[in-house]
């Protein structure tokens, strides 16, 4: 159910199949040992120096040990679902799952769901499953969003009225925030069909005596593999002309994706895409944004039900054998 790794495969790519057989195990743990087992059969070489070998392995344990606690030391651990044994060769889910363990878990399925990933039928999601994952996703991005903008997040992905319904949300939420201002008329190059015109989530980070806001936050979700050619930045402008007659004071982009990214990779499509919220920052901010939206409801703006990714999840994990 998991595609085998192989002994050149990087330690977060290591992580990452450990994680997958934590998830998909009965006891719900996972042993580094096996990962390493599972890369020299993959492997199918004779050993010929045995002690090089032996050390090489030692090496790499110890280099996805180190990634899962860097992964539990970023996300904190009510963000990061996992945790390492005390002899560093064990993973165990953790128990009592939160919303940001949720995300976490929600995020590793989707992307190794994908062409590119590790798993396999049955374990990797169905298409049915994938086509229900960008709605999930697109509620996980809104809760995210709060926890970044510690502000109010409205979601735009679900107008299904085209560009009227489009226009009456944001001329809504200007009105909510107390800044900006939606144009009366639809502007005469909005597209009919437009339900959120590239733009699904906006989110305000607040000033303390009210407007103008520190930042207008135009989010875009994407669950899918082809993450890279949606670059958020370059469609903020265009949402503007459109759709707003008034425009907010300051405004950035980012977007939100399943998989994870090195700072290499990181530094390079950050000025091209936007600000970038992968694997590992997204379930840090969606366990704030969950938290601060049980303590006001009002934070959050057209979504039915904030739990409806955690639900989803379940289901995908139930059908596949597992349950957590």
């Amino acid at each position: 159910m998991i595609e085998p790794p192989l002994a050149s495969d990087d330690p977060p790519v290591l992580a990452d199949w450990l994680e997958l057989v934590t998830v998909l195990s009965e006891e719900q743990t996972g042993n580094i040992s096996l990962v390493l087992d599972s890369a020299d059969i993959a492997e199918d070489s004779e050993i010929e120096d045995i002690a090089a070998n032996d050390s090489t392995r030692d090496s790499q344990a110890e280099a996805i040990a180190e990634t899962i606690l860097s992964r539990r030391t970023t996300l904190g651990e009510e963000a990061y679902p996992f945790l390492m044994s005390t002899n560093g060769e064990r993973l165990h889910i953790t128990p009592n799952r939160t919303y940001g363990h949720s995300t976490y878990l929600a995020c590793l399925m989707i992307s190794h769901s994908w062409r590119s990933g590790k798993l396999v039928a049955p374990a990797s999601l169905s298409e049915d499953e994938l086509r229900t994952a960008r709605t999930q996703f697109e509620i996980l991005t809104a809760v995210a969003a709060v926890g970044l903008a510690t502000g109010p997040s409205f979601l735009l992905g679900t107008n299904r009225a085209g560009a009227q319904g489009l226009q009456d949300r944001v001329s809504e939420i200007c009105n909510i925030v107390g800044e900006g201002r939606g144009r009366p008329i639809l502007h005469t190059a909005a597209p009919d069909a437009a339900n959120d015109d590239g733009v699904d989530v906006l989110a305000v980070h607040p000033e303390l005596d009210g407007p103008p806001h520190r930042t207008f936050w135009f989010c875009q979700s994407a669950s899918g593999e082809n993450y890279s050619d949606k670059p958020i930045i370059n469609i903020i402008d265009g949402f503007l002309d459109i759709w707003f007659d008034e425009r907010p004071a300051h405004t950035s982009g980012a977007l939100f994706f399943p998989s994870t990214l090195d700072t290499v990779r990181a530094i390079y499509l950050t000025p091209r895409l936007g600000h970038l919220y992968h694997r590992l920052r997204m379930p840090y901010y969606s366990q704030i944004g969950f938290s601060m939206i049980a303590d006001d409801g009002n934070l959050i703006h057209y979504v039915d039900d904030v739990r409806s990714p955690v639900v989803w999840l379940n289901q995908c994990l139930r059908r596949i054998g597992t349950e957590l």
